[in-house]
């Protein structure tokens, strides 16, 4: 167990936009049966379904596709280097939401809670009376 915390750790302290390339070219290294690689990929394909499954259901589902994609992209360059310039998007994008966030003020920001709360309540209240009217 202390192997995989240390192997979080060096990901996590890799930097940002070349993590999954190079635990791709950590593993592809060393030698490894083609079984294991085909296994690996199946591993990944069947929990990217499964995640999109809990899209549909309540779980985590956007979290277990990434977890599948970083699967994937230990078996591929191309999605490696995909996750990789997904991960400097995305990164992009929630410093520029933090920002627009915090740029609301204290009002805002509970004004902006109060109406996505009351939203979501609304669509669950239409939601239901779809659901009983069937």
């Amino acid at each position: 167990m202390s192997s995989l915390r240390e192997r979080w750790h060096e990901f996590a302290a890799a930097e940002p936009g070349t993590r999954f390339e190079r635990e791709y070219d950590l593993k592809h290294g060393k030698a490894q049966p083609r079984w294991k690689r085909i296994l690996a990929v199946m591993l990944g394909v069947a929990v990217i379904l499964v995640g999109i499954v809990e899209l549909a259901v309540p779980g985590p589902g956007v979290l277990v596709i990434g977890i599948g994609a970083a699967l994937l992209g230990r078996e591929s360059r191309g999605i490696a280097r995909w996750l990789d310039r997904g991960e400097i998007t995305v990164r992009r994008l929630a410093d520029r939401v933090a920002r627009w966030w915090h740029g609301l003020g204290g009002w805002g920001r509970a004004a902006l809670v109060r109406v996505t709360v009351a939203g979501g309540a609304g669509i669950g209240v239409v939601a239901v009376r779809v659901l009983l009217a069937w």
